[in-house]
């Protein structure tokens, strides 16, 4: 297969190139040409006309979600929204199959259970909102731009090189730093980079019904279950307590106020998890390669 990689050069891009080297022929889009193994050619975001013929286009390109407030509105439009109606419009008539990764977030932001891919979004971040547009947008053209649309969801991805909240918790966990929440019976999802690629991979060379797919982990966790997990590949002690529940309920009240630590711990002790029954039904037999402690364990120990 012929395979465009949008983001390339980004954390899933490295993945996912590493992943579909071996037996496709990838290009790379971003916004400067630099070479990566695997990568056969690099095109850039100034000449879309340049773009080849491929049998898939993989658009990870976006920007992340950031808890330090750093981006605004526009910019999370400019780039999640604008850069994909600007991608497949380029690829009209070039493409037959276009993968947009889009995130949980462009359907609900958090305390979320089960979560399926036909309940309707109400995105809030301006993050979520982007990728939620993008995903309308795509929806509402693809008879127009002749392609096969497939919007896949993942939740909070971890594995080499990643950032964010699971990163976060590693670094408590290295520092010795007492978890103060080990009593909060949340619900989690997450997911290690090694099955988004596996997923990724299984669309490309076996197709797929196109449409929207949940992708997570099997199973569901609690933030301090998955922090034990963490510990115990990490073979350090988890000191943990439970602050007072007037305290709490403070902490809740307030929880939009103070520091990026805040909201990152809030969001960590909400829930979010998924149903993935449609990934499911079209793996069939085969299963995604990694569980939570697998993956944790590749990736930690």
């Amino acid at each position: 297969m012929r395979v465009l990689i949008s983001g390339y050069t980004g954390f899933l891009g490295k993945h996912i190139t590493a992943q579909l080297a071996a037996d496709h022929e990838l290009f790379g889009l971003g916004r400067k040409s630099v070479p990566m193994p695997g990568i056969q050619r690099v095109y850039t975001w100034d000449k879309l006309n340049e773009l080849p013929e491929v049998d898939w286009c993989i658009h990870l390109t976006g920007l992340a979600h950031d808890i330090s407030d750093a981006f605004s509105d526009h910019m999370y439009l400019d780039v999640n929204f604008d850069l994909t109606r600007d991608l497949s419009q380029a690829l009209r008539g070039k493409c037959r199959h276009f993968m947009f990764m889009s995130s949980i977030k462009a359907l609900c932001e958090s305390d979320g259970v089960h979560l399926n891919e036909i309940r309707d979004p109400v995105p809030i971040s301006p993050y979520g909102v982007s990728k939620q547009l993008a995903e309308d947008y795509l929806a509402a053209n693809e008879p127009d731009l002749g392609m096969n649309i497939y919007v896949l969801r993942p939740v909070m991805i971890y594995g080499p090189g990643c950032k964010g909240n699971i990163l976060s918790l590693v670094r408590i966990i290295k520092r010795g730093i007492p978890y103060p929440f080990r009593d909060v019976k949340n619900e989690k999802s997450v997911l290690y980079v090694k099955n988004l690629t596996y997923v990724v991979q299984h669309f490309v060379e076996h197709g797929a019904e196109r449409g929207i797919y949940h992708v997570a982990d099997p199973g569901t966790l609690s933030t301090f279950e998955l922090m034990k997990l963490i510990a115990g590949v990490l073979h350090k002690p988890l000191r943990s307590w439970q602050i007072p529940a007037f305290l709490y309920a403070r902490f809740l009240k307030h929880k939009e106020e103070g520091s990026s630590l805040r909201r990152m711990i809030y969001k960590l002790l909400g829930n979010l998890s998924v149903d993935t029954g449609k990934l499911d039904e079209l793996l069939g037999d085969e299963k995604l390669p990694f569980t939570t402690t697998e993956g944790l364990k590749d990736w930690l120990g």
